[in-house]
């Protein structure tokens, strides 16, 4: 399932405003034309008995992660983009809930990651964060913005985050340099060694969603926060900023959402409610991070 062809990745380029083609690209997976068609792709995937909720919230900002890499204090941005999956009975109770942390990178090849002092801050936390020691976040940069908490998360690694996070990789340019330049342009992967540039090849963006719905290589289960840390962090990041300001992205609003009723077998809409247009949500409902959410819903019993 390749959504995100070579056509769409130039549409995005060519329409690049503003210094920063990273965040531009990842401020496009928030639109309405493209949560409209990743819920096509996924409804069609999926099956009949299924519909579907896909719902984005686009923060202009990032929450910052204060931690312990081995020996060394870390601080840097936790990553651009939360995605979260959510599959649900017929009265829409969430039944499992999975999550996954991306952080967006601009590359000039598919299977190498660019460095740079923000990168080497990322990759410490996601490759050699120190799992018993504590994780702070923060809503910002500064010293004295607002704590969103602090986790210990524990678990069967002792360090990184390579469980519940991936890299997002995105040309630099038109196209990937060298032999993978026809790859799909928007690559989920993880590094080969923390010594070396080299990434595995990994997946589209499209497949890992896909994967995060019908297999378990991709995202973690986020449970009762009161007995897991990594499912706490989940839900802390989903609450609220108070008085946020949004500047946007050539006015793109805060909140774009994309619900399916109902699809034929052959896949074709016999109900789609129109809410492609978006509308601002309300201060204290923004959350701490950028959010794309992915509800599930089994019909086969209505």
């Amino acid at each position: 399932m390749f959504l995100f062809d070579w056509d769409l990745w130039h549409y995005i380029y060519e329409g690049k405003k503003g210094r920063s083609l990273e965040r531009w690209a990842l401020r496009y997976l928030h639109s309405a034309c493209n949560l409209h068609r990743l819920a096509l792709g996924i409804k069609i995937l999926t099956g009949t008995k299924y519909s579907l909720e896909i719902s984005s919230i686009w923060i202009d900002g990032t929450p910052q992660a204060h931690g312990v890499a081995r020996t060394k204090s870390v601080k840097c941005e936790l990553a651009d983009l939360l995605y979260i999956i959510e599959e649900c009975d017929a009265d829409k109770n969430v039944i499992n809930k999975k999550a996954l942390l991306l952080q967006g990178k601009n590359t000039r090849k598919f299977n190498k990651i660019d460095g740079g002092s923000s990168t080497k801050k990322e990759r410490a936390l996601f490759e050699k964060l120190d799992r018993k020691r504590e994780l702070v976040l923060k809503s910002g940069v500064s010293d004295s913005s607002r704590k969103i908490g602090s986790y210990v998360l524990g678990g069967t690694l002792s360090e990184g985050l390579s469980d519940c996070a991936k890299f997002l990789l995105m040309p630099k340019s038109k196209f990937w340099e060298s032999k993978s330049a026809h790859l799909f342009p928007f690559h989920v992967t993880w590094t080969k060694s923390e010594k070396t540039a080299d990434m595995k090849i990994g997946v589209s963006l499209d497949e890992a969603t896909l994967n995060m719905l019908v297999a378990n290589e991709i995202g973690k289960p986020v449970v009762d926060p009161k007995t897991c840390e990594w499912s706490r962090l989940v839900t802390d990041l989903e609450k609220g900023y108070l008085g946020v300001t949004m500047n946007g992205y050539g006015g793109q609003k805060r909140v774009n959402s994309s619900l399916f009723i109902a699809m034929d077998e052959q896949g074709d809409m016999l109900r789609f409610s129109n809410s492609l247009n978006g509308h601002e949500e309300p201060a204290e409902n923004v959350p701490f991070i950028s959010i794309i959410r992915i509800k599930v819903i089994d019909r086969s019993k209505d």
